[in-house]
């Protein structure tokens, strides 16, 4: 078998879903709704803070009398009149400049709040805009122009609790960080047979040295050409990179020759995935944990802090193997147990508050979920394979004896994989 795939793709922190396909008919909230303060409750003083004093009639000096409550119109006389005038509403001056007309904190069109955009439609429901039931699933709010999301239920279930999943916090760091460019330590050619021993030499070789402040310690360049590789490359250590000259057929070109699945790059010290604390699980007690939800309630929270990292398990039951019907191909209820890493942001009483939203819901009549403490302590952290072209040799399109995955990323986090392509693997590229 024979897959072609170019990869770009960052490592962080991802999960997979699967719904659930019945109804016990409960209605269980999980959300916490927020909203902003309205026309007049705000930033007088126009500096984006609802809390300090200053500037509230407008004519650029904080420490000038005036009436309290502002200059709404901006004409620098508070005792004129006009909209805003008299209760601080946003439709005046409301960055304090003298100008109506400008932009900035609680100017415009009702942004009393201070807070820089107008309002939206939609409340916030644990830090997202949910417009009410679906559909459509998301929209644009037409008043802010913020992504809001429609409440649904799952496939035969008439409960509408669960949000499109959120997906933004995975990628390197969390997301929305640049993966840095590190400078090279040892440079290879490329030689007549056989490369592993060379190419695994250099990744050691670069894996003893210190890192430095920001926990990488270098890369290994491996100039354009072709690099026959008769086993797995193993990166093993915080902070190497590897790195090629490119991913065209011109530019840095590994071949797995090995006849046998297996990978061909690894970023693995061998600890694999979620290590789960022994003694620690306790159950979710929550008859739903939906899709988009954040918090849970427990059996007990005293065996967890702020701050805790921890594994979230999904643990179905028969009942959720005989509603798919999926008995007949041997699914069984501890074979798909889901674990999901998660961070502690909030306790109050049994109820757990976690950094990144649940993305498969847990139903007590399913089987609900479980959370105890991780061990995360093991992970290779800061490594990268990046501009390179990753081939396998293979006898027949019906071969499976050959290279297997191209790259396989095992126990690491913050870790990426970019400008990589991956032709004839048997399985993935990533």
């Amino acid at each position: 078998m024979q897959l072609v795939l170019t990869s770009l793709l960052v490592a962080g922190c991802s999960s997979s879903s699967m719904a659930d396909d019945a109804d016990d008919g409960s209605s269980v909230s999980t959300y916490s709704t927020t909203s902003t303060t309205g026309d007049g409750d705000g930033d007088g003083d126009g500096d984006g803070d609802p809390s300090t004093t200053g500037d509230g009639d407008g004519d650029g000096d904080p420490s000038t009398t005036g009436d309290g409550d502002g200059d709404g119109d901006g004409d620098g006389d508070p005792s004129t009149t006009g909209d805003g005038d008299g209760d601080g509403d946003g439709d005046g001056d409301g960055d304090g400049d003298g100008d109506p007309s400008t932009t900035g904190d609680g100017d415009g069109d009702g942004d009393g709040d201070g807070d820089g955009d107008p309002l939206c439609t939609a409340p916030l429901v644990d830090g997202r805009l949910v417009h009410g039931l679906a559909s459509p699933l998301v929209l644009i709010d037409p008043t802010c122009g913020k992504l809001s999301y429609g409440l649904y239920a799952n496939e035969g279930q008439s409960n509408a609790a669960h949000l499109l999943p959120d997906f933004s916090f995975a990628g390197y760091e969390g997301g929305g960080v640049a993966i840095p460019d590190i400078p090279t330590m040892v440079t290879l050619n490329p030689q007549a047979g056989d490369n592993h021993a060379a190419i695994q030499a250099a990744l050691d070789a670069v894996a003893a040295m210190t890192p430095d402040v920001n926990g990488f310690r270098g890369a290994v360049l491996l100039t354009a050409g072709t690099y026959e590789v008769s086993d797995t490359l193993v990166m093993a250590a915080d902070g190497v990179v590897l790195h090629g000259e490119g991913q065209g057929s011109a530019g840095t070109v590994l071949v797995a020759t090995k006849a046998e699945q297996h990978d061909l790059i690894q970023i693995s010290n061998g600890s694999g995935g979620i290590s789960e604390v022994g003694g620690t699980r306790v159950d979710i007690t929550s008859p739903l944990v939906p899709v988009g939800g954040m918090s849970f309630a427990v059996a007990d929270a005293s065996g967890f802090t702020v701050g805790d990292t921890v594994v979230v398990i999904r643990t179905p039951n028969q009942a959720w193997i005989d509603a798919l019907d999926m008995g007949q191909w041997g699914w069984t209820p501890s074979s798909y147990e889901i674990d999901f890493e998660r961070e502690i942001t909030g306790i109050s009483g049994d109820t757990i508050t976690v950094n990144i939203p649940i993305v498969d819901a847990m139903d007590s009549q399913f089987g609900g979920g479980a959370v105890a403490l991780a061990d995360v302590s093991t992970r290779v952290r800061h490594c990268g394979v990046e501009d390179l072209r990753l081939d396998s040799l293979y006898q027949a399109p019906d071969d499976e004896a050959h290279g297997w995955n191209a790259v396989a990323l095992r126990g690491a986090a913050n870790s990426w994989v970019r400008r990589v392509t991956a032709v004839h693997f048997g399985y993935s590229a990533v």
